[in-house]
């Protein structure tokens, strides 16, 4: 757990880092360089490949409203907790087919 939290922190100031850069220091060659690859997983769960990430980055998330009342949410996952969610998911998927 330890282990995990100390990775985790290590994540959030690396993304922070990038997050803080003003409008001018983003561009689409940093955005290329920075992301390897996303993938989009059931139950809204995203998984970000980054190049400075060792391993890649689970978030899953939540949408309310519409319009200037929209708002998104993101939940950092650990890789356990993301395998958990898809497993459910596989046997709610078995147990409707039968």
């Amino acid at each position: 757990k330890k282990g995990q939290v100390k990775l985790l922190l290590e994540m959030k100031k690396q993304i922070e880092l990038y997050a803080n850069l003003s409008d001018d220091e983003l561009n689409e060659e940093l955005f290329a360089r920075v992301t390897k690859k996303i993938i989009v997983h059931p139950k809204k769960i995203l998984e970000f490949h980054l190049s400075f990430l060792a391993s890649p980055l689970f978030m899953q998330y939540k949408t309310s409203g519409r319009g200037n009342g929209y708002t998104a949410e993101f939940t950092i996952l650990s890789k356990e907790m993301v395998a958990q969610l898809l497993e459910k998911d596989t046997e709610n998927e078995n147990t409707e087919a039968e």
